[in-house]
């Protein structure tokens, strides 16, 4: 899921240069580091993921009677839950996306145990390809040019990693 969601906001951002914008936004920061990485990509990245979640759709099978949304539910009935559908109510609630409850509400049973370094590969993924590169559409969806940045770091070590 961390592959396709990245390769999704990839596409998102590099289309409506918003990539560029948020480059930008990077550079301009005195310290770069993750309390910084945070501030800069965090909240749209995930706004942009929750409008098309990977996956956008997964299968449960019902471990007990029960109901779901009013509806009787009866055991070993298979299940499928829209995760793009439910999280076009609130796509920035990276909770809905990754199967987990927000904190302070009922846990949900299951939920991906990755959540947070999932969104850690992909910050750290957008601060670096920030950090070092100048990445332009090419009009393919999925395929960006890279060119290193003028003044960017040796490779090896960036100022993220401050």
């Amino acid at each position: 899921t961390t592959l396709g969601n990245g390769a999704r906001l990839f596409d998102a951002w590099t289309t409506t240069a918003t990539l560029q914008r948020k480059q930008i936004g990077w550079l301009a920061m005195p310290v770069r580091n993750h309390a910084t990485a945070l501030k800069v990509f965090d909240a749209d990245m995930k706004a942009t993921i929750g409008l098309a979640p990977v996956p956008e759709c997964k299968w449960r099978e019902a471990a007990v009677d029960t109901s779901v949304a009013g509806k009787s539910v009866r055991r070993d009935a298979k299940l499928v839950l829209g995760l793009a559908s439910a999280a076009a109510e609130c796509p920035a609630d990276s909770h809905i996306w990754f199967g987990q409850a927000p904190p302070g509400t009922v846990p949900a049973p299951h939920g991906c145990p990755g959540r947070s370094l999932a969104l850690g590969v992909l910050l750290g993924m957008l601060a670096g390809v920030s950090e070092t590169v100048l990445a332009r559409p090419t009009g393919a969806r999925l395929e960006i040019e890279i060119s290193p940045l003028p003044d960017s770091p040796p490779a090896g070590g960036t100022a993220a990693a401050q």
